[in-house]
């Protein structure tokens, strides 16, 4: 089953199935704002995040910053 289809089959919530940035801050609230506990960059887009993060994570390497690089396909 693929990521999406798992989204669309769980059940309904407050009648929506439509994912917004407004519920994810309300899911991200209700889970204490985990993204605030740790400085990060989400880089998103079509063509080009490899790239981008590996650039990133260099400048930020050189400018002596322990750096954590996590990138997927999905």
């Amino acid at each position: 089953m693929s990521a999406i289809s798992r989204l669309e089959s769980l059940p309904l919530w407050d009648g929506k199935k439509a994912f917004t940035i407004d519920r994810a801050l309300h899911l991200f609230q209700i889970l204490g704002n985990p993204q605030d506990t740790f400085p990060s960059i989400h880089i998103a887009g079509s063509n080009g995040k490899g790239s981008t993060c590996a650039q990133l994570a260099s400048i930020f390497r050189a400018d002596g910053k322990n750096v954590g690089l996590s990138t997927s396909p999905h």
